[in-house]
């Protein structure tokens, strides 16, 4: 397979700084949560998801680095001598170890491997510190008074850019409104999903919590977004959701 020099470097440019950034962010999230000891089993599958996300990257980026050594896939113009040998401008034989296709190679490899090896770090070293039973959630719903209009409003802010330069505030009312996509064809996912983002909007850090009258910590905070993305998702869609049918989800999810 020959692919022109130009191209072959562009994809693999490409797919290194996308990983790049992609990694800082995910690795960066999943230092936060470490730092605060605020994980629930959601985050421990989200763990466990990426780092299958990166293993597969690994093996992809492993089979252009091999078909690169093999020559299968041969990168720019190139002459062969007189026994069908790839050699260079002056005659003196090629040596695609040194080339400049192969350290790409390996650039992309080491770019899919280092996320890898951090997410099993944090994968292996945190522990589930919060869980949240379907009881809790309902029982905190009945005694609870919520300022709703805060907590739809409220928001993190989400750094991009070199350096984190650029911000973007996440709403929570629109971040969690897109789980009203399952809602015509698979319920229990959109509940999981509901719940999986309300938990990952709140180990975000908000910049400023909606009011509420019990105490201000991180399983009641995520009850109270809970709460209030069921208000949420009713303002758009015609067949109601109701706390009891997103409680009975939580197992498997938070405990």
């Amino acid at each position: 397979m020959y692919i022109n020099d130009n191209v072959f470097t562009a994809i693999i440019i490409f797919f290194v700084v996308a990983l790049a950034l992609f990694a800082t962010q995910i690795v960066a999230k999943f230092r936060l949560w470490s730092f605060n000891e605020s994980v629930f089993k959601t985050n421990k599958k989200t763990m466990l998801n990426f780092l299958i996300f990166f293993i597969a990257f690994i093996i992809f980026s492993l089979i252009v680095l091999i078909l690169v050594q093999v020559e299968v896939i041969i990168v720019g113009e190139f002459a062969t001598n007189k026994e069908g040998i790839r050699i260079n401008v002056d005659d003196t034989k090629y040596n695609i170890i040194r080339s400049k296709e192969s350290i790409l190679s390996f650039l992309f490899l080491i770019s899919a491997i280092f996320p890898a090896l951090m997410t099993i770090y944090y994968l292996t070293q945190i522990k589930v510190h919060q869980e949240i039973t379907n009881k809790e959630l309902l029982e905190f719903a009945k005694i609870v008074t919520i300022n709703f209009e805060e907590a739809e409003k409220s928001y993190y802010i989400l750094r991009t850019g070199k350096r984190g330069s650029i911000g973007h505030n996440v709403v929570f009312d629109k971040y969690i409104s897109v789980s009203e996509f399952f809602a015509n064809f698979n319920k229990k996912l959109m509940y999981k999903r509901i719940i999986k983002k309300t938990i990952s909007f709140v180990l975000c850090q908000p910049n400023k919590l909606p009011t509420f009258d019990q105490d201000n910590n991180i399983k009641n905070i995520v009850m109270v977004y809970l709460i209030t993305a069921v208000k949420v998702i009713n303002k758009s869609i015609k067949e109601k959701i109701t706390l009891d049918d997103l409680a009975k989800h939580l197992l498997g999810i938070t405990f």
